[in-house]
């Protein structure tokens, strides 16, 4: 699930800004995944402007070979695809690209099938076999995560920073070249750049965090939260000491339901 430019139709310099860097990290990231069985939903501003409407129209046609897409114009986020109204939210008025017949026939699936629920922002990406490894963990332990529900979230996370400041350096200094932030302290020569970093962060970031829950679960059962409030509000999965043995034969280690998990215990 996506969301582009909600609630900032008139905002259209930033939103191609924003545009740009759609088509730059979140597009590809997406458009490469090692496993396109998923529907990807984008939601933006019914009232988006032309321009920028016509060119997000014209970057999704480029990518719907590779994935099923859908475009829809609605300032609604409803979080449990199971649960919503199909006929008001992907009606011929709201749809502006993708397949009304594919997205009925996934709603129908999902009153009886486990689904998977992912958020990715417009600025954001996933990592290439993201949506493979959720779906492979959910079919080891489909045993366990039959009675419940189930948070995904990122460990390591790579960003990108603005504003960091690199010292210039004489040409007959030794020392290699520091970053320092902006800030009271400053050096008086700089070059402005940025910084790309990974980090490891207790909280759960919002790139990529994913519920999934089994057809029993109700939205009603589910624990559903922001995403900084996971990592202290709810107990993290654990590894069973008993194995359990799948549908198809396999024996797998038995896995705790109703809880979180990082996303480094399974890629």
């Amino acid at each position: 699930m996506t969301r582009f430019m909600q609630f900032q139709h008139n905002l259209t310099q930033l939103g191609h800004a924003r545009m740009e860097i759609f088509e730059s990290f979140c597009l590809p990231t997406v458009q490469h995944q090692t496993n396109s069985n998923f529907l990807w939903i984008i939601r933006t501003d019914p009232m988006l402007d032309e321009s920028l409407k016509s060119r997000l129209l014209h970057l999704l046609e480029n990518a719907s070979p590779w994935i099923n897409v859908m475009l829809i114009g609605s300032n609604e986020n409803p979080e449990i695809f199971r649960e919503l109204i199909f006929d008001r939210m992907f009606n011929e008025d709201l749809v502006w690209y993708g397949s009304i017949e594919i997205a009925k026939k996934l709603h129908t699936m999902a009153q009886s099938h486990f689904v998977l629920e992912t958020r990715l922002d417009a600025d954001d990406g996933l990592h290439g076999n993201f949506m493979e490894s959720l779906q492979q963990d959910v079919f080891q332990n489909e045993n366990a995560y039959s009675r419940g529900w189930i948070y995904y979230c990122s460990y390591i996370h790579i960003e990108w920073h603005t504003g960091i400041q690199e010292e210039v350096l004489n040409s007959d200094t030794k020392s290699p070249p520091r970053i320092k932030s902006s800030g009271k302290n400053r050096y008086n020569n700089y070059s402005y750049g940025g910084q790309l970093s990974a980090l490891k962060d207790n909280m759960c970031v919002t790139p990529g965090l994913t519920i999934g829950y089994s057809p029993s679960i109700t939205s009603k059962k589910i624990k559903l939260m922001s995403h900084h409030r996971i990592h202290w509000k709810m107990k993290k999965c654990r590894e069973k000491a008993s194995n359990v043995t799948n549908s198809t034969g396999d024996v797998v280690k038995g896995v705790d339901y109703n809880c979180f998990r990082r996303m480094f215990d399974i890629i």
